[in-house]
């Protein structure tokens, strides 16, 4: 990789038809080294890109995986996944919000077992 003045190419990121202009010169080691010439402009605005996401995770730390852990946490409740219909029997207002609340814990609970996380076993109702 480097940075050259082209005598003539096209930007493979904008399109832009290049003249006797820098431009950063990438050698694909898969395409049977084929070079892609990107413009400085749009080579700033990847960089651009890159810097932004790298701040973010860095003030937030937030990563998807993050993200996913903290819903779990928010939402396993794992004395909610034993509720039923019988739960609610006889409050029909009740019925729906449990019903949200037991499925949305076992939801959390299969993607913190996906995620690999140590959560307790969940509640079965008994019958």
């Amino acid at each position: 990789m480097e940075i050259r003045i082209t005598k003539r190419c096209i930007c493979k990121v904008c399109d832009k038809q290049l003249e006797n202009e820098k431009i950063i010169y990438i050698k694909s080691f898969r395409l049977h080294a084929q070079p892609f010439h990107i413009c400085i402009s749009c080579w700033k605005q990847i960089n651009k890109l890159v810097e932004e996401n790298e701040l973010e995770e860095a003030v937030y730390g937030d990563s998807t995986k993050k993200k996913l852990e903290k819903w779990v946490k928010d939402n396993y409740k794992q004395y909610s996944t034993e509720w039923t219909y019988e739960r609610s029997a006889g409050n029909d207002s009740d019925c729906f919000e449990d019903g949200y609340e037991s499925g949305t814990s076992w939801a959390a609970y299969k993607v913190g077992c996906i995620l690999g996380m140590k959560l307790k076993d969940p509640d079965w109702p008994e019958y």
